[in-house]
């Protein structure tokens, strides 16, 4: 007997392939666009003197774990690709 994970609107694989295709486009663009203002804080000598960290981006999101973050969403999102089309793949057969 198979069981079905998949729950809510993600049961659809092509709705969880889509899902999962924004949600790595925008964690490699945001992360990327961060990466690049880290390496010009970084460069400019822009950082803390108390933890050589960069300073916060409008006085509140350090853009280093932000950064972080959007790179989770990305391999969130590569995850949910890798899952769908597995998921397509074994349904198939």
């Amino acid at each position: 007997m198979k069981r079905n994970v998949k729950v809510g609107f993600l049961h659809n694989n092509k709705a969880m392939l889509i899902v999962g295709i924004v949600m790595m486009v925008i964690g490699a663009v945001v992360s990327t666009f961060l990466g690049q203002v880290l390496v010009r804080d970084y460069t400019s000598g822009n950082i803390s003197p108390m933890d050589a960290r960069p300073y916060p981006v409008y006085g509140i999101f350090s853009p280093l774990y932000t950064q972080i973050v959007f790179i989770i969403i990305t391999i969130l999102g590569l995850g949910l690709v890798a899952w769908a089309i597995s998921g397509t793949g074994l349904g198939k057969s």
